[in-house]
């Protein structure tokens, strides 16, 4: 019988959990529906299992970043005890033997290993009609914002005629960025990263010019290398990377802009004169925005229409170009 045990690490956000987690361990989350993105990102992480502490509703079967987990080698088990999560602490070593889970050696609960066979959970195509309604009313009401000559902090670089790559914590970016990493050098790129985006760049032992976004899922490291931090206000005011930043001692601006802190990298690159912005990790899909929990992608359909024809889209790049260790 397969024996697993490592230190635990957990988080109900998988997005902070990649940035505390380390080889050999086991990550408990709270995230039945895992997106892709988290799942890479656990597997660059080189974690030895998950351990899953919301259980799915009956018949709903398994997300894509679970597939994605368990080809990569990954097991998940699912705990029957739901106060599992409150129980394990950071650095216990947890064991999973069979269906059992011992913490510290002793005894805490059942599981339930995920089977590869299980049935692939799908979004509905009424969830599908709903998202591109809620988009075409945001496009309506968000239209004027970008027609608009939005009022953009002043940034100490000069953008004017660069080109830029913009790196978003969307699916594949570690693979796609290792993939360009040699042209963004040889090209001087101008590097924008957005929120987690950015900790790709500095793993690849490189710093952004400028980090944009909440702040939520960026670590520290990545932060404290980088030139310039916009924190991504809200219309209402709302900024919530501030705190973190005033803890931390880092100098920051405010970017106020409709959508997603990528909308908001993007609008501000061709306002300030960028040429050609190169995306990596860039998110347009129905799923891709639906896996984030978001109800439609409004701004970034305007944003694709304004400025498309300055835009490659870097998507799966790494699997044209043959990188080592990938």
């Amino acid at each position: 019988m397969n024996i697993i045990e490592g230190k635990a690490y957990k988080d109900k956000y998988t997005k902070l959990l990649v940035n505390k987690i380390g080889k050999g361990c086991i990550a408990v989350i709270r995230h039945w529906r895992l997106d892709i993105t988290a799942a890479q990102e656990l597997k660059h992480c080189s974690v030895k299992a998950i351990i899953n502490c919301e259980m799915p509703s009956e018949g709903s079967g398994i997300s894509e970043g679970m597939c994605y987990a368990l080809k990569s080698g990954i097991g998940i088990y699912n705990v029957l005890n739901g106060s599992f999560f409150d129980v394990v602490n950071d650095g216990d070593i947890v064991k999973i033997d069979g269906n059992l889970i011992y913490i510290n050696g002793r005894y805490c609960t059942n599981c339930i290993p995920v089977s590869f066979n299980a049935a692939k959970c799908e979004y509905s195509q009424s969830e599908k009609n709903s998202f591109m309604l809620n988009t075409i009313d945001h496009m309506r009401s968000e239209l004027k914002f970008f027609l608009c000559n939005t009022d953009l902090p002043d940034i100490k670089l000069d953008m004017k005629n660069r080109d830029v790559l913009i790196i978003s914590r969307g699916r594949g970016y570690i693979e796609d960025f290792t993939a360009v990493k040699s042209f963004v050098l040889d090209n001087n790129l101008i590097i924008v990263g957005v929120d987690g985006g950015a900790n790709a760049v500095f793993d690849a032992g490189m710093a952004c010019d400028i980090i944009i976004g909440d702040m939520d899922s960026v670590s520290d490291k990545s932060l404290k290398n980088c030139r310039e931090i916009l924190v991504h206000s809200y219309m209402d005011g709302y900024a919530p990377g501030v705190i973190r930043m005033e803890k931390l001692g880092i100098g920051y601006r405010l970017i106020r802009v409709m959508g997603t802190s990528e909308d908001a990298a993007i609008l501000m690159c061709k306002q300030k004169g960028a040429s050609t912005i190169y995306l990596v990790g860039g998110h347009i899909g129905i799923e891709e925005f639906m896996e984030k929990g978001r109800d439609g992608m409004g701004s970034t359909a305007i944003l694709r229409m304004l400025y498309g024809s300055s835009i490659i889209d870097l998507k799966g790049i790494s699997r044209l170009i043959k990188c080592p260790n990938i």
